[in-house]
């Protein structure tokens, strides 16, 4: 009986020696959350958006630097970090794609084609990612 009762003494000690081992992963998720948004809004991508190459390869740039910046945050939260290599992604693609319209002609009118239909499923999964991004941020999602 002595030991049940030892045990039962230590287990109140144990979960209160455990609660702010849990609570560092949440702040960890929200530090890296934090560091993830704060690069995202400190970029300058969206800005150099037009029809002259010179922006669109500027834009291409500006993707890519941002995609470079948020690969170097260390991010330990898995399901942040996964999110994240598919924003990343997204990033090159966007990146591809500014880079291919500065340097297709105007008169290709196929290419030119193409290329909207790629801007449309490029802004259709960063719409999707972002979603994902602040509802997981939130703690909306797991």
């Amino acid at each position: 009986m002595r030991n049940v009762l030892s045990l039962r003494a230590l287990l109140p000690l144990a979960l209160a020696a455990s609660l702010p081992l849990a609570a560092c992963g949440e702040i960890t998720k929200v530090q890296e959350c934090n560091k993830v948004i704060e690069t995202v809004n400190a970029s300058k991508i969206g800005d150099n958006v037009g029809d002259d190459k010179k922006k669109l390869e500027a834009e291409s740039k500006e993707a890519l630097d941002l995609e470079k910046k948020l690969a170097e945050i260390k991010i330990t939260d898995e399901g942040l970090k996964k999110l994240m290599d598919d924003y990343g992604k997204n990033l090159k693609d966007y990146a591809d794609m500014m880079e291919k319209a500065a340097k297709t002609p105007d008169t290709d009118l196929d290419g030119l084609m193409k290329l909207v239909k790629q801007a449309g499923d490029v802004a259709t999964k960063n719409s999707d990612l972002t979603s994902k991004i602040n509802s997981y941020c939130s703690g909306q999602s797991k």
